[in-house]
C-alpha cells in the first residue's frame, strides 16, 4: 500500500476524531462564552421583568457574578426546567442556574456546585375562605397543584392520598387555586414570599411551613466538565468570603 496514502488517511482519522470527541463533550474546550441554561418563571430566581423584557433574578445575578470572576461572557438561554439536565448532557448549555437542589437522583446525572442558598423549606398555600391546612397531613384527599421538575413535586407525589396536579410555573399553580381548581399549592418558601408580594395575591391566602423540608440550590454542571466545576467553586467561595453572596441574598429577600 502506497506510504503516503497511508499517512493520508491516519491524518484524516485523527482530525476527525477530535472533532468527534470534542463535539460529544469528551474534550474540554475553552472558550469565551459560557452557556447558562435556566427557567425563567420562578421567582425570586428568574423571571422576565415585564418592564426591561429582560431575565431577571437571585439565580442570573450569582451566575452573572460568577462568570464575570472566570473572566467569561455570558449567554442566558430560557428552557423549561424539565429540559435542563438534557441540555447539560447534550453540551447545549454549560451551567444551570434555576434554583435547583442538588438530589441524590440528580446527582447520578449531573455534577452539583457547591451550595450557595441554604436549605429552603416547602410551604402549602391554600385559601383564606377554605378550612384552614397546616400540615401536609391535612392534604390527603386534597387537590394539591406542584410545579413539574421541582422537589416539591416528589416530596408531595410521594404522600398518600393526595391527588397531585403538575403544572408549569407558580402563577399558573397560583391561579388554579384562586379559581378552586385545586385546594392547596405546594413549592418552596422563597418562590411563595416572592409571589405573594406581587399584586393582590396574598389577600385571601394563607400559608404555612412544612417542617424539615427543602433542599439548598447548586449550579449543575455536565459531569465531563470538571475543569469548569472547579473554577465555579472557586468563584462561589470567593463570593461567600467577600460577601457579594450575602448582598445578592439580601437584594432579593431570601436572608
Amino acid at each position: 500500500m502506497n506510504i503516503k496514502y497511508v499517512a493520508i488517511v491516519a491524518i484524516v482519522l485523527i482530525v476527525g476524531s477530535y472533532f468527534f470527541f470534542t463535539k460529544k463533550g469528551f474534550v474540554q474546550e475553552e472558550r469565551d462564552t459560557i452557556v447558562v441554561g435556566t427557567s425563567a418563571d420562578y421567582q425570586p430566581f428568574a423571571f422576565v421583568d415585564p418592564k426591561r423584557n429582560e431575565i431577571v433574578g437571585f439565580d442570573i445575578d450569582v451566575i452573572t457574578e460568577v462568570v464575570k470572576r472566570l473572566g467569561k461572557q455570558i449567554e442566558i438561554k430560557d428552557m423549561p426546567f424539565a429540559s435542563l439536565i438534557f441540555g447539560l448532557l447534550s453540551n447545549d448549555i454549560d451551567i444551570v442556574a434555576a434554583g435547583m437542589s442538588p438530589s441524590q437522583k440528580r446527582a447520578q446525572t449531573v455534577s452539583f456546585s457547591q451550595a450557595y442558598i441554604e436549605p429552603d423549606p416547602f410551604m402549602i398555600i391554600t385559601k383564606k375562605s377554605n378550612a384552614p391546612i397546616q400540615t401536609i397531613e391535612q392534604l390527603q384527599g386534597k387537590r394539591v397543584a406542584v410545579n413539574t421538575g421541582y422537589t416539591a413535586e416528589a416530596y408531595v407525589a410521594e404522600r398518600k392520598n393526595i391527588e397531585v396536579v403538575r403544572l408549569t410555573n407558580p402563577a399558573e399553580s397560583l391561579m388554579a387555586l384562586k379559581s378552586g381548581a385545586v385546594d392547596a399549592f405546594v413549592c418552596a418558601r422563597s418562590v411563595a414570599m416572592a409571589m405573594m408580594h406581587q399584586g393582590n395575591f396574598a389577600q385571601d391566602l394563607d400559608v404555612a411551613v412544612i417542617p424539615d423540608t427543602g433542599d439548598g440550590c447548586a449550579l449543575a454542571l455536565n459531569k465531563k466538565n470538571t475543569e469548569l466545576l472547579l473554577k465555579v467553586n472557586n468563584a462561589l467561595q470567593s463570593m461567600a468570603e467577600d460577601g457579594a453572596l450575602q448582598a445578592l441574598k439580601m437584594k432579593w429577600n431570601l436572608q
